[in-house]
C-alpha cells in the first residue's frame, strides 16, 4: 500500500514535456508553401530578352546612337532606338573582356556585334566619346564596294563593321563600355535584327546618298584604334579573328568562334 502511494507522488511531481503551439509547428510550413507559390517557370527567350536595365541616362550611349544614325540617314537608313536590354547585354560583355584581358565576340549568332578597343598608350588618359567609337567603325567603308554582292567575303572583312552599323533592317542598339586593370578601353555593340546576312547586302547596304560629304567624316577615324574583323556569315557578323599581332587591322582570314585574341 505504501508502495502504491509512493509511486503516485513520483508521478505527480514529473513535469510532462513542453509541446509547442501547433502555429510554431505550421510556421515552416507556411513559408515554404509561400517560397514555391512565388517561383516562376521560366520561359525560353533570348538571354538578352530577359535583362532589364535603364540606359537612358549615359552620354557615351546617346553619344554613339547619334552618330550611329547619323551616318545611317547617310545611307537612306531608319533610325536606330536604343534597348535597354541589349545595352545590359553589351555591358555583361565588355566587363566579360575587360576583366579577362581578351578581345573577341559572343558566341550568339541571335544579334549582331561590333568590338572596339583602343589600347594603352600615349592617348589612354583621353576620353573615349561614342562620336569616336562610331566613326571608327563607319571608317570601315573604304574597304567595302557596294556594287558587287559578297558571296562570302569579297571585300575586307572589316568592313563588317560598317556595314552592321548601317545595315537597313536593324532595328535596335544597344551598347556596353569597360576599361581593363591596364587602361584598355573597351566597347562592345550589340544590334537586333542582326546584320552581314548572306544574299541581303545590295538590300540592306546602300550607297550613300548624292552630295553626303564623306571626306570630313573619313578624316576623323581614328587608326590608333582595334577592332575584331567583322566576319561575313550566314546569319550575323559574330566571327572572331586569332591574331598575335597588336592590330587586327586588315586581317582576311575567318576563323571559327572560339578562337580569341589575348592580350595578356
Amino acid at each position: 500500500m505504501l508502495r502504491r502511494r509512493l509511486a503516485l507522488v513520483a508521478e505527480e511531481r514529473q513535469v510532462p514535456p513542453e509541446i509547442p503551439p501547433i502555429s510554431d509547428m505550421k510556421q515552416p510550413i507556411d513559408v515554404l508553401k509561400k517560397l514555391l507559390r512565388k517561383k516562376q517557370p521560366l520561359e525560353p527567350s533570348p538571354m538578352w530578352a530577359q535583362i532589364e536595365t535603364d540606359w537612358g541616362d549615359s552620354e557615351f550611349i546617346s553619344d554613339c546612337i547619334r552618330w550611329h544614325n547619323i551616318f545611317r540617314q547617310k545611307h537612306s537608313a531608319e533610325q536606330l532606338t536604343m534597348s535597354s536590354q541589349l545595352c545590359a547585354y553589351a555591358q555583361a560583355w565588355a566587363n566579360h573582356l575587360a576583366h579577362t584581358n581578351t578581345f573577341y565576340y559572343r558566341n550568339d549568332r541571335q544579334i549582331g556585334q561590333n568590338l572596339f578597343c583602343r589600347p594603352t598608350g600615349p592617348q589612354a588618359h583621353v576620353e573615349i566619346s561614342g562620336r569616336d567609337v562610331a566613326l571608327h567603325w563607319y571608317g570601315a567603308m573604304r574597304q567595302y564596294d557596294f556594287f558587287k554582292e559578297p558571296d562570302r567575303l569579297h571585300a575586307n572583312v572589316n568592313a563588317g563593321h560598317f556595314t552592321q552599323l548601317v545595315w537597313v533592317s536593324t532595328k535596335q542598339l544597344g551598347l556596353g563600355k569597360a576599361q581593363s586593370r591596364n587602361g584598355r578601353v573597351i566597347v562592345v555593340a550589340n544590334y537586333y535584327p542582326p546584320g552581314n546576312v548572306n544574299g541581303l547586302y545590295q538590300k540592306n547596304v546602300r550607297p550613300p546618298l548624292p552630295g553626303s560629304d564623306l571626306r570630313f567624316d573619313m578624316s576623323m577615324v581614328h587608326e590608333d584604334s582595334e577592332s575584331v574583323s567583322g566576319g561575313y556569315t550566314l546569319s550575323s557578323s559574330t566571327s572572331s579573328v586569332e591574331s598575335d599581332d597588336s592590330s587586327v587591322m586588315g586581317t582576311h582570314t575567318l576563323l571559327p568562334h572560339h578562337h580569341r585574341i589575348s592580350r595578356r
